[in-house]
């Protein structure tokens, strides 16, 4: 199951863990540790970061490393893709 929550961490995966969580990482309605927060409490296997692309690269590689860590902490798999990448699983 791939999850995208959209605008909202409301949404929780009705059958367990999902297997690629889409969580924005940056947007005028957002705080990063509500994307780490919603990561710790749906436990995904894979995380790809994404409503990055008004982000500075350093900008989207500060807020890749906290969700990394998150990742880190549960067990999952952080895949920060560029523009044009895929993730294959």
């Amino acid at each position: 199951m791939v999850v995208n929550p959209g605008d909202s961490f409301d949404y929780l995966p009705p059958d367990g863990r999902a297997k690629v969580l889409c969580v924005p990482v940056a947007a005028p309605w957002l705080k990063l540790s509500e994307s780490m927060n919603y990561v710790r409490s749906t436990k995904p296997e894979n995380v790809v970061p994404m409503h990055d692309a008004v982000l500075s690269e350093l900008g989207k590689n500060f807020n890749n490393n906290w969700i990394k860590m998150v990742c880190d902490e549960i067990g999952a798999e952080c895949a920060a893709l560029d523009p044009n990448e895929s993730l294959y699983i």
